[in-house]
């Protein structure tokens, strides 16, 4: 870290501030396709495991943004919860692994 002097001294000198670090942050906006405008861009804070989590479903669903990331992630939901039993929960199977129940209840 450098040092750099006070505003209107000459012999004494001050250590800068360390910027606080922050929450990741990402941003999402509505930029796909050679005719969307962006209408609203949102910029929210999650903690680390959310960010590895989004960077893991972005090599997964095979896309470059986050954006895209939550744009897939809330059409899956949105399948998910329109094919789900009356208790809210949907049953994922196929291949060899056996069935797995998931509960969209909170």
């Amino acid at each position: 870290m450098r040092a750099v002097p006070k505003r209107g001294s000459y012999g004494s000198y001050r250590l800068p501030r360390r910027a606080k670090q922050k929450p990741y942050s990402f941003c999402t906006g509505l930029a796909a396709g050679k005719h969307a405008m962006v209408t609203r861009v949102t910029t929210f804070e999650v903690d680390q495991r959310t960010a590895d989590l989004i960077a893991h479903l972005r090599d997964a669903f095979g896309v470059k943004t986050n954006a895209a990331v939550i744009r897939k992630v809330l059409a899956l939901a949105n399948v998910a919860s329109q094919h789900a039993d009356s208790d809210h929960t949907i049953t994922i199977s196929g291949g060899e692994k056996p069935p797995v129940k998931v509960s969209l209840a909170g």
